[in-house]
């Protein structure tokens, strides 16, 4: 089944990459896109409702990344942030983030998401890893 390029899940991975992206300081939304993920976003066939999701993510991400970044270092247990890949933290800040400020996300549904981004762009062991910190973090809440 083909996934409708206006989805929630479209959105989420369109948020996912611009915070990979975050990560190495740059200043434009499509400076590296094209580069990393060999592919552009055209703005023009995301509806209005996914590109504010997608910026809310950005900024919320960006506003609370001390926050979500010491949720991940408590729950990645013998794991330093500084040694996990930049792929693994840009996905687990989103999962966290959505968990945290979207009532309109369940848990499942950010775990879900966050596993599936995690098998399409990481490594054969970063599903696991990802769904384990994410439930962690989850059961503790």
């Amino acid at each position: 089944m083909a996934k409708n390029k206006n989805s929630r899940s479209t959105a989420r991975e369109i948020a996912f990459k611009l915070l990979f992206e975050d990560m190495f300081g740059t200043s434009t939304a499509q400076s590296m896109l094209g580069v990393l993920f060999d592919e552009e976003v055209n703005w023009n066939n995301i509806s209005q409702e996914n590109e504010s999701y997608i910026q809310w993510i950005r900024e919320k991400t960006k506003e609370h990344q001390e926050q979500l970044d010491k949720i991940i270092s408590d729950f990645a247990k013998g794991w330093k942030l500084e040694r996990m890949s930049r792929v693994d933290v840009s996905i687990l800040r989103l999962a966290i983030c959505e968990i945290i400020y979207r009532e309109d996300v369940t848990n499942a549904i950010a775990i879900n998401e966050a596993v599936e981004l995690a098998k399409k762009y990481s490594s054969d062991d970063a599903p696991q890893f990802i769904n384990g910190i994410l439930g962690a973090y989850v059961r503790s809440l």
